[in-house]
């Protein structure tokens, strides 16, 4: 296939058959995608991991966590993986049960999540006994999401923008 200009290279790569074109590792364009979007997984779960359990220790006594948001990332299918130019969009799939936030006090759902609390934070905003308790009424968030980031387009080997969809906020 010839391409004359690089419009019409993208447009070609942006089609079920382009992202299917065999390249010169043996991949598809599609396959690359998604094998690096597991790698972003990969480092995501070592940021939670390690952030976790630095989280973890600083709240002992006050409650017990369960360990469960740290083992809920599920695996990334090519289905998971858009491509347009050279910007990869991830949907990044985590167990729902291991992510629903439950009250500490009544165990009822709260309908937040506890990824997207745990990285971006938050704040008691009513004026309770525990609002300003240092990770319970209140928490900086650990930002492992835009850390784990930092760290995969620090060596991304294709040049590839991966962006993470499906949060409540922009990283």
């Amino acid at each position: 296939m010839d391409f004359t200009n690089f419009s019409d290279l993208e447009k070609y790569l942006n089609t079920p058959s382009g992202q299917n074109t065999m390249t010169t590792s043996g991949l598809t364009i599609k396959e690359i995608v998604s094998n690096e979007a597991n790698e972003l997984k990969s480092i995501i779960e070592k940021y939670m991991n390690a952030y976790f359990e630095e989280s973890r220790n600083s709240v002992s006594g006050i409650y017990n966590r369960t360990g469960g948001l740290q083992n809920s990332l599920i695996e990334v299918k090519l289905e998971d993986v858009k491509v347009v130019g050279n910007v990869a969009t991830v949907s990044l799939n985590f167990d729902e049960d291991a992510i629903r936030a439950y009250s500490i006090f009544n165990g009822d759902y709260t309908g937040y999540n506890k990824l997207e609390l745990m990285d971006h934070g938050w704040e008691v905003r009513d004026d309770v006994w525990f609002h300003d308790i240092p990770n319970f009424g209140e928490f900086k968030g650990l930002h492992f999401l835009k850390d784990a980031l930092d760290e995969y387009n620090s060596k991304n080997p294709y040049g590839l923008d991966i962006k993470v969809e499906g949060l409540h906020y922009e990283i």
